[in-house]
């Protein structure tokens, strides 16, 4: 291998890293979308009779929230913009009981992650 370097491999190796990151997001986009949309071409003889694709990977639900489900998402609906602040110990507490563990074992936490 070469340890020199030259003004002319340097300019080469510039302009192939240069390209090289200029087509990179093409190329991503095109292996990321392709395999998912022959793969729900190809798994529609799985769906069920209705014709609906139920996703499971994505935690889709096909039969919706259940009649308690919906009539407690109704019955809080008015603290929705709000942080649960208060009931975040007496989860914590329920949690820790039911899992056979300490409370300050179990961690909760506002957001998505």
């Amino acid at each position: 291998m070469n340890t020199l370097q030259s003004r002319r491999n340097w300019l080469k190796s510039s302009l192939g890293l240069t390209a090289g990151l200029m087509i990179t997001p093409a190329l991503a986009d095109q292996l990321l979308a392709a395999p998912v949309s022959r793969a729900e071409e190809s798994l529609m003889w799985l769906s069920p009779p209705n014709g609906k694709l139920v996703r499971l990977g994505s935690n889709e639900n096909p039969y919706g929230p259940s009649a308690r489900a919906r009539a407690a998402i109704q019955e809080a609906m008015g603290d929705f913009n709000r942080y649960p602040f208060e009931q975040v110990n007496q989860l914590r507490a329920l949690i820790a009981e039911k899992e056979g563990v300490s409370a300050d074992h179990i961690l909760i936490a506002n957001g998505s992650s």
